[in-house]
């Protein structure tokens, strides 16, 4: 969740772009979706995208505030909590700094941006994560190169998760790429689904992914798998990937 504090109001943003949208209101959706998925939960990276503009409290104390206006849907603590801790609320992956925060939420702040390689962040509370988020090629590559790319990295950190027993250790794997390098174009969409390329369609990175943990039948642990557009172009994707974590 991408924000920026102005006027004392937390906004959500996409860099200079501001989405007319705020903090609280999208919030707000989520406190209604746990409201009827009980059993569920959500894991919610707040990241500060730009400085405070004309405001007279910090990034942190607005979260804070935002925060405490539903409390009972929050989870601020900074170790690893079990699914049955977390069911019906939000753990807080804090991407901003502040005073009197350094135990507030899991402190995600050395997140690594576009990184080839996973990177694992090492909390002063035990909390260890493995990320896999290489999410657009520094050099040209064509369609077909992009999706084997990002397949690859894919499928690597799933094999690494299923086969570490340290149940403790978060794994999280983003499936989601684009590229702007010029002459390629390649929107999150097409990565995700499939498109053209030389008068030929390509399947795209969520069938990699489909295939994968089809031919995976056994139940093992792979982390986390955040998905552009997940219900297309199969829609047991998300079905198949709960049933075998």
């Amino acid at each position: 969740m991408r924000c920026a504090l102005t006027n004392d109001v937390l906004e959500m943003v996409h860099g200079r772009q501001g989405l007319g949208l705020r903090l609280s209101t999208l919030l707000d959706t989520c406190y209604v979706w746990l409201d009827a998925h009980p059993s569920e939960a959500i894991i919610a990276q707040i990241k500060q995208d730009r400085a405070e503009q004309s405001s007279t409290i910090s990034f942190g104390e607005a979260v804070v505030a935002t925060i405490n206006r539903a409390p009972q849907y929050w989870r601020t603590a900074n170790t690893t909590p079990s699914l049955q801790d977390l069911r019906g609320k939000i753990q807080l992956f804090r991407r901003f700094t502040g005073p009197d925060l350094y135990a507030y939420g899991i402190n995600v702040t050395r997140w690594e941006d576009n990184p080839v390689e996973p990177f694992t962040i090492r909390t002063f509370r035990g909390v260890q994560l493995t990320i896999q988020d290489h999410y657009n090629p520094t050099s040209p590559v064509s369609l077909p190169s992009l999706i084997t790319m990002k397949t690859d990295n894919v499928i690597a950190l799933l094999d690494r998760a299923s086969a570490d027993q340290d149940a403790t250790h978060w794994y999280i794997n983003f499936t989601s790429v684009y590229e702007i390098n010029y002459p390629y174009l390649v929107t999150p969409r097409e990565a995700a689904i499939g498109g053209w390329f030389a008068f030929a369609w390509l399947p795209g990175i969520n069938a990699k992914v489909y295939e994968y943990f089809k031919t995976h039948a056994e139940k093992k642990r792979y982390g986390i798998v955040v998905m552009d557009f997940p219900e297309s172009p199969m829609p047991d994707l998300i079905a198949t990937v709960r049933f075998l974590v």
